[in-house]
């Protein structure tokens, strides 16, 4: 369980970035595909592939009986490293659900960075002003994603370097550090594990207006642009009111939904 959240929390990152390339970059496109049922199916696959990438754990760790002082029974719960296949799959563990999360958030920065500072559509006076607090929103997301990416590197690369350590080379470890250490090393990698998925959350609400609404509206909390937005539907229009709201209802739903 602990392999299975922890590649569940990094899928969720890769998916999230993704999300965000195809909000920004192709917002039509988005509109049409990122619907409620396809984002609960994607959640069924991402959790489903988190659980049968760590199923090979069952077979490489081992739970058994060491010696003990005294009359109680001391077990240990002990994940080999020295065989063949078990280098196989902690390697490729790490190669899969470190080095792909980095190299892909990194070039969707990028490519989101790019598509910000090169917009294809020309504004009209009117317009720039609109377009001037859509892009400054749309940086905000990618600097969202720059933060997960940064902690995501730092704070997962001490796992993954002390892990191929102990897969290749552990006696060297444990003669240069001893066994005490090298626990300590592992205790002090996993709390950084931990810290990851939790800081997460805080970046979002940090840099994220919407995601800071929609957790308002989950506890039960109403946010004043709710209210505002019922106040406006109880006072009758006119027809240039209609036609004004209908205008801009349509640019909001096109571009800005989902910044």
């Amino acid at each position: 369980m602990e392999f299975v959240t922890f590649h569940a929390s990094t899928l969720t990152i890769m998916v999230i970035s993704v999300e965000r390339y195809f909000v920004i970059c192709k917002p039509l496109h988005c509109k049409e595909t990122l619907t409620g049922r396809f984002i609960a199916g994607v959640l069924v696959v991402l959790w489903a592939a988190a659980f049968i990438t760590s199923l090979p754990v069952l077979f490489i760790t081992h739970f058994k009986q060491i010696d003990s002082v005294g009359p109680d029974q001391l077990y240990t719960c002990e994940t080999e490293s020295s065989t063949f296949w078990a280098r196989v799959y902690l390697s490729s563990s790490a190669a899969v659900f470190y080095f792909v999360p980095i190299v892909l958030l990194s070039g969707c920065c990028l490519v989101i960075s790019r598509h910000l500072n090169n917009p294809d559509a020309q504004p009209s006076v009117g317009q720039r002003a609109a377009m001037v607090n859509r892009i400054r929103s749309r940086k905000q997301v990618t600097y969202m994603l720059l933060a997960v990416a940064v902690l995501f590197f730092i704070c997962l690369l001490p796992y993954r370097v002390t892990m191929l350590g102990l897969i290749y080379d552990v006696q060297k470890m444990l003669q240069l550090m001893g066994r005490k250490s090298v626990l300590i090393l592992i205790m002090i990698c996993r709390i950084m594990v931990y810290i990851n998925s939790t800081v997460n959350p805080i970046l979002y609400n940090i840099n994220s207006s919407k995601f800071r609404s929609a957790f308002k509206q989950t506890i039960g909390i109403t946010t004043e642009r709710k209210a505002s937005r019922g106040t406006l539907e109880a006072i009758p229009m006119t027809g240039n009111t209609r036609r004004h709201t209908r205008r801009r209802s349509t640019a909001i739903s096109v571009d800005g939904a989902h910044d």
